[in-house]
């Protein structure tokens, strides 16, 4: 039996999963010190994973998924 090979993006996904998962952190305030702390290519980086995120959801939606708005 093969095992599946979980990919390094596979990896990534989970930890942002998991961190964006707990509901007491201020995602605000992550933004805000995200831009204060990083350079410029950290965030153009997270706008292009929230894009692809987008684009994703938007094909699973047409995929017989249901859609709220």
């Amino acid at each position: 039996m093969r095992r599946k090979i979980i990919t390094d993006e596979e990896k990534v996904a989970k930890q942002l999963t998991t961190i964006l998962s707990d509901v007491r952190i201020d995602l605000d305030m992550v933004g805000y010190y995200l831009v204060q702390i990083s350079p410029n290519v950290i965030y153009n980086r997270l706008m292009v994973i929230a894009d692809s995120a987008e684009e994703a959801k938007e094909s699973q939606i047409g995929n017989n998924q249901l859609r709220l708005f």
